[in-house]
């Protein structure tokens, strides 16, 4: 089910690799209605909330199946994880997480690398054509055009990063450590409320927060990418925490 909410709510994969030659899904339709020269806030909200109201109720779901176990950590020396012995097969498996693991990440990574190093990417590998330069334009502030916008996204990821993973972390102690004090119909329910934003996909919180916030001294600043970070990512984190405390 989880994967199930984040294949539903993934943006970044669709939108470079189907948008652009008509294969659209909810979550590009989304972004054109929020940003585009066409924007229609109010068809992007009620497209938000169908892919929402979805997720939500997979969400639910899930949380029904595995409302009645507990999160554990199995640890100890009488723990010993069973070993499947895949006889003949084992080749076969390896042979064929090799394959997926060539596919989906090497080759792009390697891809990517081999673009990167050269001025001018005609579709082919020309050995003769390496070059650092791209690098050097970022990494050593030889070019300003090209360095100031470079150097703000890398410092604005790593503030972002940092200080959005501290104060989500700081919450989500403080909020398990209230639901693992309040058992009952209390703590279940603010269980659930810390678990919500999972059910959304991030493009929907996104559009949720900018409307909430268009008109406020935040929007178009950092701080609102702060909050939606916080928002987006606290869930993870309080879920490991909880998972700790009820250890």
């Amino acid at each position: 089910i989880i994967v199930f909410v984040t294949s539903a709510g993934e943006f970044g994969v669709p939108f470079k690799l189907g948008a652009p030659y008509g294969w659209e899904t909810l979550t590009t339709q989304i972004f054109t209605k929020a940003v585009s020269e066409q924007a229609n806030t109010y068809m992007g909200s009620a497209m938000s909330m169908t892919l929402g109201v979805i997720t939500a109720i997979f969400i639910w779901v899930q949380r029904r199946i595995i409302a009645p176990r507990e999160y554990t950590t199995v640890t100890g020396k009488g723990f010993r994880p069973n070993l499947i012995d895949l006889g003949r097969w084992k080749w076969a498996a390896l042979g064929y997480n090799a394959f997926y693991i060539f596919v989906t990440v090497v080759l792009p990574i390697f891809s990517i690398l081999v673009v990167s190093l050269h001025n001018v990417w005609v579709g082919k590998i020309i050995p003769a054509d390496f070059t650092t330069l791209n690098y050097e334009r970022i990494l050593f502030f030889w070019t300003p055009t090209v360095i100031q916008p470079a150097t703000n996204g890398i410092l604005n990821s790593f503030i972002l990063a940092i200080s959005g993973s501290t104060i989500a972390m700081i919450l989500a102690v403080i909020l398990s450590f209230q639901i693992h004090r309040r058992r009952g119909r209390f703590g279940g329910l603010l269980d659930f409320l810390c678990a919500v934003p999972v059910g959304f996909p991030g493009i929907v919180l996104g559009m949720g927060i900018l409307i909430v916030y268009i008109k406020t001294p935040i929007y178009g600043t950092l701080w609102i990418l702060l909050l939606g970070y916080v928002t987006r990512f606290f869930p993870y984190g309080q879920r490991n925490v909880a998972s700790v405390m009820l250890a």
